[in-house]
């Protein structure tokens, strides 16, 4: 990112923070475990840094970071009935890698049966997102 702006050109960014979908994720590798997916109860596929972190390798690489936020941000699912499950379809389908379909449904299921009483209110599903925003100077 530094290589690609000019002297005093600014980088603006948001992306998922420490403590991101945590409650989600929590849910899903200790349901895959209990069914004996320990493969894939240890699968890590996103990158959610502290914000302390993520700026300290900005600065690291020549940025001077002008803002920096985490904030919680939880988000709405669609659907009241399955917007766990559905998360889980969309954005987790690594986790469920070589798991026969019928089982992967059922552990979807069970997932959001752990994160019903954290997750739902006022009648639907929101996602317990967690953003990192930060600007930085070149």
């Amino acid at each position: 990112m530094y290589s690609n702006l000019k002297t005093g050109g600014r980088l603006l960014l948001e992306m998922g923070g420490a403590g991101n979908i945590e409650t989600i994720i929590t849910a899903l590798s200790a349901a895959l475990k209990e069914k004996g997916y320990i493969k894939q109860s240890q699968t890590s596929n996103w990158y959610f840094p502290k914000l302390g972190t993520y700026c300290y390798f900005l600065e690291k690489s020549g940025f001077q970071v002008t803002f920096a936020h985490l904030y919680e941000r939880p988000t709405k699912l669609q659907d009241p009935e399955t917007g766990i499950i559905d998360w889980l379809n969309m954005f987790a389908k690594h986790y469920f890698t070589d798991i026969p379909d019928a089982e992967a449904d059922a552990i979807r299921k069970e997932v959001q049966e752990q994160v019903h009483q954290a997750l739902f209110r006022d009648g639907h599903y929101y996602a317990d997102y967690k953003r990192l925003r930060i600007c930085a100077i070149k």
